[in-house]
C-alpha cells in the first residue's frame, strides 16, 4: 500500500471506485453545463485568446443566423457589425490586455 502526502492510505480498488465516482461526477457536471449553455435565450459564445469562437450556444447561431459549424473558429470580430476593425481591435486588447491600475 502507497501513502499519500496526507497520511491516507491507497489501495488500487480505493482508487479505481474514487476515479469512477470523480469521472461520474465530471460527466454531470459537463451534462448540466451543456444543458443550461443551449437551453438559454441569451447568446452565450466563447472565444479563445486570438478571440476566435471555440464555442456558441443555440441562441448565439440564431442572433448570427449562422449554423454553428460556421461560427467555430471565426473571429468574432467578424460578427461585430459597423464597427472599424481597428477600433474594435483596440478596445479588445485594452478591455483584456491592459493592467489595472
Amino acid at each position: 500500500m502507497t501513502e499519500t502526502l496526507d497520511g491516507n492510505r491507497l489501495t488500487p480498488a480505493g482508487d479505481i471506485r474514487k476515479l469512477k465516482k470523480e469521472n461520474e461526477y465530471l460527466r454531470t457536471e459537463l451534462m448540466q453545463q451543456k444543458m443550461l449553455l443551449n437551453k438559454t435565450l441569451d447568446a452565450i459564445f466563447i472565444f479563445d485568446q486570438h478571440l476566435n469562437i471555440i464555442q456558441a450556444n443555440e441562441a448565439t447561431c440564431r442572433l448570427v443566423q449562422t449554423p454553428k459549424e460556421d461560427l467555430l473558429n471565426k473571429s468574432v470580430l467578424d460578427f461585430l457589425y459597423g464597427i472599424p476593425k481597428d477600433k474594435i481591435e483596440c478596445s479588445l486588447d485594452l478591455f483584456f490586455f491592459e493592467k489595472v491600475r
